[in-house]
């Protein structure tokens, strides 16, 4: 086995339900407000090819960068990912899907801290 995936508890797992089903609908409905809320500052931005990081460091940034983010096949792979599978890591890190996104829990509450994408 290369991993496993223990969120820590039930409500831990719930939470990050919570959380991504939210983050997700957001994203969905591209209600930017709410996807700028869900992140925690800086948000690196994996992409490219080859693959580097952006280190995105404010709201305003990241709405500035939304669209060259949110790619269509980011948002699909976002769409396809059910919250309820998630890939637990550290106890306190959760991927949605197959890592489009992955959070933390950055002063007790979850926030996304990476966007993968093509």
């Amino acid at each position: 086995m290369l991993s496993e995936s223990f969120c820590g508890s039930y409500a831990r797992y719930e939470r990050w339900v919570t959380f991504l089903t939210g983050f997700r609908k957001a994203v969905l409905t591209h209600d930017h407000a709410h996807v700028a809320a869900s992140v925690a500052w800086p948000l690196a931005w994996n992409h490219g090819y080859p693959w580097r990081t952006t280190l995105v460091r404010s709201r305003r940034e990241l709405l500035g960068l939304y669209n060259a983010i949110f790619l269509p096949t980011v948002v699909r792979d976002i769409r396809l990912a059910n919250p309820r599978a998630l890939f637990c890591k550290n106890i306190t890190q959760a991927a949605l899907g197959r890592g489009v996104a992955w959070g933390d829990e950055w002063h007790g509450r979850p926030a996304i801290f990476s966007i993968n994408g093509q």
